[in-house]
């Protein structure tokens, strides 16, 4: 997978990317779930590089000197810790804008064109990137931390609250109603709150019986049953596609360098 660099005033963040077969349609950043850089980030660059669009993944954790974290190895599962060690929102919008900007500079694709997917941690960060930049549309996979705080031991990462953080661009929540990183009546009351804001730009899919992390086919661990949903698997991937396709503007032709 290729891999390049850039600079940022916290030092230079990873940014995986793969290129897809002739001018790319615009651009779709990734982010991560809060483990960082896993098989999994890089199995939808592919899945989005291959629908035709310049697909890149910031690693989150470079301010740590790492791409990914086991919170079982380094803080023994202690959830207080590992959301501890997460990017704050202020990092997250310095590293976003940073990709934001390599793309139009260098590659002459504006944040107008450019589309984001997040997954999990991500996926909140998908929803605020949505609140704060120019960008084409925003979808975010089993979002938490966006209506409640969730990440408890992480004051950088507060709850978003909708009557003041609501997206300017065209967001997409997919989530599972079974999610057990969500209190219980958070989808319930997030839904609601997304009802009465008003906002057209804002739209909250739940699917009954998936869970978190429901597009993972693999156990968090050997022997660990897996939380894939095939049912809301297949149906988010419909959605997001269409999300994307919806918002996208018409580009001029274009080559990479």
């Amino acid at each position: 997978m290729p891999i390049t660099t850039l600079p940022t005033h916290a030092g230079s963040v990873p940014l995986h990317f793969r290129v897809p077969k002739g001018t790319p349609r615009g651009a779709v950043v990734v982010l991560h779930q809060a483990h960082g850089m896993t098989p999994h980030v890089h199995d939808w660059l592919s899945t989005f590089a291959d629908e035709g669009y310049l697909a890149v993944a910031p690693a989150l954790h470079h301010r740590r000197g790492v791409e990914t974290i086991d919170p079982m190895a380094e803080f023994g599962g202690d959830l207080a810790l590992f959301s501890a060690a997460l990017p704050s929102d202020e990092q997250f919008l310095e590293d976003f804008a940073a990709v934001l900007a390599v793309l139009a500079e260098d590659l002459g694709i504006p944040a107008a064109e450019v589309s984001v997917v997040g997954f999990s941690y991500g996926g909140r960060a998908a929803y605020l990137a949505a609140t704060r930049f120019p960008i084409a549309s925003s979808v975010s996979w089993y979002p938490v931390g966006i209506h409640r705080k969730n990440f408890h031991g992480n004051g950088g990462l507060p709850a978003l609250e909708l009557d003041r953080e609501n997206p300017s661009a065209p967001w997409l929540g997919l989530n599972g109603t079974d999610d057990q990183l969500l209190a219980p009546g958070e989808l319930e009351e997030w839904q609601h709150a997304i009802n009465e804001s008003g906002n057209p730009r804002a739209e909250i899919i739940n699917y009954p019986g998936a869970g978190h992390a429901f597009d993972v086919k693999g156990g968090p661990f050997p022997g660990a049953p897996s939380p894939f949903h095939e049912a809301a698997f297949n149906d988010a991937l419909l959605r997001t596609r269409a999300h994307l396709n919806n918002h996208q503007p018409l580009t001029s032709e274009r080559t990479l360098p």
